[in-house]
């Protein structure tokens, strides 16, 4: 049984998941320039030390999963290291 009927919630849909997807919703998704912006503009507003990413919420492959942790570590991390240095 999926979290979601478990729990009564609706089956998520297009809108919900696209409001969630652009800044400033929840979802960091797109490219490591994309998603290290949307880190750096938060951290405009919150000042923020540390940055938690939840992941793997919809059965991602393990290949896709250890691909985006890569990812995150190899070229958000440095992009976001760089943009602050910036400002």
């Amino acid at each position: 049984m999926e979290m979601g009927e478990l729990r009564g919630w609706p089956a998520p849909d297009k809108r919900a998941y696209d409001a969630q997807a652009e800044a400033p919703g929840a979802y960091y998704v797109g490219s490591p320039d994309e998603v290290a912006e949307r880190i750096v503009h938060l951290h405009g507003y919150m000042g923020h030390m540390r940055h938690f990413l939840q992941m793997d919420i919809g059965g991602l492959p393990q290949e896709h999963l250890l691909e985006s942790i890569t990812l995150l570590a190899t070229e958000v991390k440095p992009r976001v290291q760089r943009l602050l240095a910036q400002k």
